[in-house]
């Protein structure tokens, strides 16, 4: 067994329990995604791993560690539908645009 597939897999170990610890497993992350998503992610994560050369679980848990590390705690339905509401307030209201001012001929009159 060669120094860096040593490394590779003690990194490995120290990723899945950083994952653990987090609270997150790779199969509870992914078991959140819909099925389309999961196929893209899938497809994207096998030839990630085989453009590096790298173990599948390797690239896996270097990207769960890094999103469980950055990442917020979801918020509640209440706290999101205030968060929206305050963005909402933050918006200046205007006046609408006219029908002329939105009209296909006002918007392409430059090109002819």
């Amino acid at each position: 067994m060669t120094a860096n597939t040593k490394s590779g897999q003690r990194s490995a170990q120290r990723q899945g329990a950083d994952a653990k610890r987090a609270g997150t497993t790779l199969l509870e992350a992914f078991d959140t995604l819909p099925a389309d998503e999961k196929e893209v992610l899938t497809v994207a994560i096998l030839a990630h791993a085989k453009a590096q050369g790298l173990p599948v679980d390797l690239i896996v848990r270097h990207a769960l560690r890094q999103t469980s590390a950055n990442s917020t705690p979801p918020l509640s339905a209440s706290a999101r539908v205030k968060e929206l509401r305050e963005w909402a307030e933050s918006h200046p209201i205007t006046t609408p645009l006219s029908d002329e001012a939105i009209s296909r001929k006002s918007l392409y009159a430059e090109r002819g």
